[in-house]
């Protein structure tokens, strides 16, 4: 096969990329073209090629003005927007190291056909196009690749696209016109037509000498333009001949300046594109006093004096002050004599987002950080980004969460992930039976209202017996039909048994594959369960967990769900204490928007849902039943995370006004609240970022896009942030603290839940830890108002809840 040569028309992209990306621009200057051209230039590196070129039209007259004088001549002048980005696009494309082609008088479509046809013979010619005028070059060793469609064009391609072959392009082009170059065409054919007069009379000269052949509405069409068809033709046809070298040597791409590439990306706001550039491997360079241990790939490698060694657990080096990955170090066995500064959680604490990797944590906040460390190999990122985690760390007042939370509750996190939950086996496999027996029961009785079998789990299936053979009306449709997710068929299971039997079948499955299956295949030898804890995961700085998942576990009261818990239990001679964080998103709100209604309530230890009713509702206290608790306690928690009116009225299935009504009368109660709502947003949307009330950081980065839903997702998000991210932060504190506590007790903590501890202690001390976890948890903190916590000792999760 012969080797590729790539020809691209620059021109034509120029356009087209300035028209598909309008609205593009970085601090004030259009650059949508410049962004395409980007794209388009990477995917060209990619695929790495040794010679390529790319053409471009000058503005000097053609030879076709002098054939038809008012060519081009409806094109209307360049916009400024998209002349002002021709010549960084070009800096842009010679940073890339590919060479740009141009000759007065000369079209890049005549250049591209001129290059194509000397050098198909020894070439593999691969045009980069998406003008339909450069379709009449493509033969055996000439194909057309248009990169907006990802689609390859060879003779057949041609065919399907147009209706002609290769050789009739030009007198199609003829017959069709062009707009854009002021070629008329004939009125009344359309391609259509066209491709079927080419096809039955192969080019213009046989439908001109068949005239009489055609309709007569035809006829007269061609004949008013049969003077002029060839003319149009000639300006449709590429010149193949213009009167300019070639030299294989000068299409040769050079190397390219990634580092040229970075400013321009940088200078034009193509942070994202940065990702896309290959990685530099630098000589790795420190100071020979710097020492870092890294954990990568569940290996550990030490960088000492420039040297780089793989290295077993056990190693101790009390001169390292430096490490990635502290907890998974741990993990392995290595051991401390002092807290190290972690890489990976200084990064998610620059940016949660980044999950910890340095290479990505400072994108949109440090320029220079982030364009010397995107293209690192992930070791030498590491490495580099030391400097700018200290400095930005220390800047901003995130000593305190580094080295006194997050860096010690790594310890935490490992001593809970290695002794684990104990799990009664046996209970867990009966309820699963049991389970297994109502799931059976359930798929029948749907089988039975559907009036055959079929399969539950298929949404087609579902959406067939429904919506067609049962003939119910749907709520809502998607790309793939109508709807069957849970609000779908919540509404339809008033009116329909066999969408309540679907919810509840659901349900059944889920609890046994992704709760007791889990559960019982993941068990060590003496039924305990050992989850991962994800330190670095959560954008609000929660902990997550993973095989199993333990921080989504089911928490309702009913036996399907109850049964999770109750298979959390408590070893022979120990008991679980559960002490569960009291409204604790509520109480941060009040310490953070210092609204004197809310802390008066906390501060007098009286009921918040309850006082909420009262003031929202206008009732006395003694006349608040569950059920306005409850929509008291919906409203609470619907402010904290954003929810509107119309959220609210479908909750509590009441009308938009009535729900409207109760947000103004909560708003008017709780004045300090709406302000703390109005003053975050107002800080997010100038500073991009939010800050918890020990200075965790979120960004948001879209909070000022012109998609107004985005930028109130945005806004809704990060009034959120700062009192979820908060109340993450206080448990933290209370675990790092109570962790010391028990260091010399036999007693554990086993599982963190949300705002939620479970510990294992052994009976005969259980009174006096349940005394340490209650005392730690509620002053892990000071606060203006008290911090509360239910407390409770049992023999399994459930009974402590």
């Amino acid at each position: 096969m012969n080797e590729k040569v790539y020809l691209i028309d620059g021109s034509s992209f120029l356009y087209r990329f300035f028209f598909a990306i309008r609205g593009l621009s970085y601090k004030g200057m259009p650059t949508g073209t410049i962004f395409g051209f980007a794209k388009l230039l990477l995917e060209l590196d990619a695929a790495n090629p040794t010679y390529i070129a790319i053409f471009f039209d000058t503005k000097a007259k053609t030879f076709r003005e002098d054939i038809l004088e008012s060519y081009k001549k409806n094109r209307p002048k360049m916009p400024d927007e998209l002349s002002i980005q021709i010549e960084p696009t070009k800096q842009l494309i010679k940073a890339f190291g590919i060479p740009i082609i141009e000759l007065d008088g000369f079209e890049a479509d005549d250049l591209i056909a001129t290059y194509a046809e000397k050098l198909k013979n020894d070439f593999e010619v691969i045009i980069i196009a998406s003008d339909k005028d450069l379709f009449q070059l493509v033969n055996s060793n000439v194909k057309i690749y248009d990169p907006t469609k990802k689609v390859f064009y060879d003779r057949e391609g041609v065919f399907k696209k147009l209706g002609v072959y290769p050789e009739q392009v030009a007198d199609f082009l003829a017959l069709v016109g062009d707009s854009i170059d002021n070629i008329p065409g004939v009125k009344s054919i359309g391609p259509k037509t066209a491709a079927s007069l080419l096809a039955q009379y192969k080019n213009i000269e046989g439908i001109l000498q068949n005239l009489d052949n055609l309709k007569p509405k035809i006829k007269e069409a061609i004949e008013k333009e049969k003077d002029n068809l060839e003319l149009y033709r000639k300006l449709t046809i590429t010149d193949k001949k213009a009167p300019i070298k070639i030299e294989l040597e000068a299409m040769k791409k050079k190397e390219k300046d990634i580092d040229k590439i970075q400013e321009l990306f940088l200078k034009f706001g193509f942070k994202s594109l940065l990702k896309s550039l290959p990685v530099k491997h630098n000589t790795v360079s420190m100071s020979k006093s710097h020492t870092i241990l890294m954990a990568l790939n569940k290996s550990a490698i030490l960088i000492e004096n420039n040297q780089i060694k793989r290295i077993e657990p056990g190693f101790v080096n009390t001169d390292i002050e430096t490490v990635y990955d502290f907890k998974e170090l741990l993990t392995q066995g290595f051991q401390f004599e002092k807290y190290p500064f972690d890489i990976k959680l200084a990064s998610y604490l620059v940016n949660p987002d980044s999950k910890g990797n340095p290479r990505v944590c400072f994108e949109n906040i440090n320029d220079e950080a982030f364009a010397k460390l995107m293209n690192l190999s992930e070791e030498e990122a590491i490495l580099e980004s030391y400097p700018f985690l200290r400095e930005y760390i220390e800047g901003n007042n995130l000593n305190f969460l580094l080295s006194q939370v997050e860096t010690p509750l790594s310890e935490v996190l490992v001593s809970m992930e290695k002794r684990g939950i104990k799990i009664d086996s046996e209970y867990l496999t009966s309820f699963e039976n049991e389970l297994a027996n109502k799931l059976y029961a359930t798929e029948k009785q749907i089988h039975a209202l559907a009036g055959e079998e079929f399969n539950i789990n298929s949404t087609k299936e579902l959406q067939r017996i429904l919506f067609e053979k049962l003939g119910i009306k749907p709520i809502k449709k998607t790309k793939t039909g109508y709807s069957t997710d849970s609000e779908s068929l919540q509404m339809l299971a008033q009116k329909y048994e066999i969408a309540q039997l679907i919810i509840t079948y659901r349900a059944i499955s889920k609890v046994i594959s992704t709760y007791i299956r889990p559960f019982l295949d993941k068990m060590d030898k003496s039924n305990r369960l050992h989850t991962t804890f994800n330190q670095t995961l959560t954008s609000t700085g929660r902990l997550s967990s993973s095989n199993p998942n333990l921080q989504n576990l089911p928490a309702g009261d009913d036996e399907l769900h109850s049964g999770i818990r109750k298979s959390v239990v408590a070893p022979k001679g120990y008991k679980l204490i559960c002490s569960d964080y009291s409204q604790i998103e509520l109480r941060v709100l009040a310490q953070m928007s210092k609204d004197k209604t809310l802390i008066e309530i906390f501060k007098n230890n009286e009921d918040i849902h309850t006082q909420t009713a009262v003031k929202i509702f206008g009732v006395h206290p003694s006349m608040v039943d569950h059920h306005l608790r409850r929509m008291a306690k919906t409203i609470n928690f619907g402010i904290i995370y954003g929810m509107g009116y119309v959220s609210l009225s479908k909750t509590l299935n009441i009308s938009k006004d009535k729900a409207r009504q109760f947000i103004e009368k909560y708003f008017e109660r709780f004045a300090g609240v709406k302000s703390y709502i109005e003053n975050t947003t107002e800080k997010a949307t100038k500073n991009g970022f939010v800050e918890t009330y020990f200075g965790r950081r979120r960004y948001f980065f879209n909070i000022n896009s012109n998609n107004k839903r985005l930028a109130q997702f945005e806004k809704r998000a990060a009034v959120n942030a700062t009192i979820q991210g908060t109340a993450a932060d206080i448990i933290k504190i209370a675990m790092v603290k109570l962790y010391e506590k028990l260091k010399n007790l036999d007693a554990h903590i086993v599982l963190q839940v949300h705002d939620e501890l479970l510990v294992e202690a052994k009976e005969d001390i259980a009174e006096n830890v349940a005394g340490i976890v209650k005392d730690t948890m509620e002053n892990a903190v000071k606060f203006d108002i008290p911090i509360k916590t239910n407390t409770k000792i049992a023999n399994n999760w459930y009974e402590a809840k």
